[in-house]
């Protein structure tokens, strides 16, 4: 078995600071012994900065993914802007996969005009769509091309029995690159495990080969090595 490689978002600390997607960001929250790899998150498309840099990510991260801003995707000049963007990006940082929410795009079309490691993600009971196997198998079969991020939180809210969770590592396994892992607060979004304690999202990982990609969202820094604790030993002791 491989050794479960965790990832952080630079969303994750947007409660108590407004900088992201930089050095000094990452250095302040990010750099523990038991992180190897960090999640460039993107909410609006019309903010779209990054100062990381080659360098320093090489020296303290083995991977890197990108969470692209939630927009209806089609052949506009918008969204050929920000895939341009996240192009340019790639070319810097050695990114590993570039997420998408489904439920939002217009023209899959486009994603054949770029050579981008993009994935898909399952969405949450909010969306009108994206959630299920049947609505993702559509997606695939126009974008064969595409892979796919498990988000455990978004199948348990679903599925509170997870069968929805196997279902998917069952149907798209063989494109599965990432997991995202947290919990649903209506008021917080994605809130963190330790306190909610919803112990059956952790146990819909089914794998330690793919990176899990923390995206729980803190009210403190020290709530970080929390977190991650709080999750190696569910996993330990499932």
């Amino acid at each position: 078995m491989h050794q479960l490689i965790i990832w952080w978002s630079t969303g994750d600390f947007y409660r108590i600071d407004s900088t992201r997607n930089t050095d000094q960001q990452i250095a302040k929250y990010f750099i523990t012994p038991q992180t190897s790899a960090i999640e460039i998150m993107f909410h609006d498309e019309n903010i779209l900065e990054c100062e990381i840099t080659k360098t320093f990510l090489k020296q303290n991260f083995s991977f890197c993914s990108v969470h692209a801003p939630t927009y209806p995707y089609q052949d506009d000049e918008n969204s050929h802007r920000i895939f341009q963007y996240l192009q340019n990006i790639c070319s810097i940082l050695p990114i590993k996969n570039i997420i998408i929410h489904p439920d939002h795009v217009v023209d899959r079309n486009i994603f054949k005009k770029y050579d981008l490691p993009f994935s898909i993600e399952n969405m949450d009971e909010r969306k009108k769509s994206g959630q299920g196997v049947e609505d993702l198998s559509k997606i695939f079969e126009k974008a064969p091309n595409i892979k796919f991020t498990l988000d455990l939180q978004h199948a348990f809210v679903n599925d509170p029995t997870m069968q929805l969770a196997k279902d998917l590592h069952a149907a798209f396994g063989d494109r599965l690159v990432e997991y995202h892992i947290s919990w649903f607060d209506k008021e917080l979004l994605h809130y963190p495990l330790f306190k909610t304690q919803q112990k059956e999202i952790v146990h819909g990982i089914e794998r330690s080969d793919i990176s899990l990609i923390i995206e729980s969202t803190f009210d403190k820094a020290d709530e970080l090595e929390k977190e991650i604790e709080y999750i190696k030993q569910i996993i330990k002791n499932n």
